[in-house]
C-alpha cells in the first residue's frame, strides 16, 4: 500500500496549521503500514529537530541512513545523523548558544563562552 498520501497529509497539517502532533500521527500511521517508508522516517526526524528532542532525531536519522536506497540520499541522511550527534555533544559540553528553526530546517548557531 502506498503510504505517502499519509505523510503528505502530515506535513500540509504542519505547515497549514503547525499541528506537529497531527503531522506525527499520520507519519506513525504509514509507519505502522510500512515500516520502510523513508519519507516518513525522514519526516519524523525533522518534525523531532524542530521539537527539540534531538536523541529520537539522531534515532530516525540513523534509521533513514539504513532506508537510504542511492548516494545522495545516504549523504543526506548521514549528513543529518553526524550533524545532529555532534549538536548532542557540543549541547552536553555547554558550547550551544540557540537552535533556529525556520520550516522544518534547522540551523544552529555556535559559540564557545562568549556573550
Amino acid at each position: 500500500m502506498n503510504v505517502l498520501p499519509l505523510v503528505n497529509k502530515g506535513l500540509a497539517m504542519f505547515q497549514w496549521k503547525q499541528d506537529v502532533e497531527a503531522a506525527e500521527r499520520c507519519c506513525n500511521e504509514a509507519l505502522r503500514t510500512d515500516p520502510e517508508c523513508e519519507a516518513a522516517v525522514a519526516t519524523l526526524a525533522q518534525l523531532s529537530l524542530q521539537q527539540g528532542k534531538i536523541d529520537v532525531a539522531v534515532s530516525m536519522f540513523e534509521r533513514h541512513t539504513e532506508l537510504a536506497r542511492n548516494e545522495p540520499e545516504l549523504v543526506n541522511a548521514l549528513t543529518y545523523q553526524y550533524v545532529r550527534k555532534s549538536y548532542l555533544i557540543m549541547a552536553a559540553r555547554g558550547l550551544i548558544m540557540t537552535t533556529l528553526c525556520v520550516g522544518i530546517v534547522c540551523s544552529t548557531q555556535v559559540y564557545q563562552g562568549l556573550p
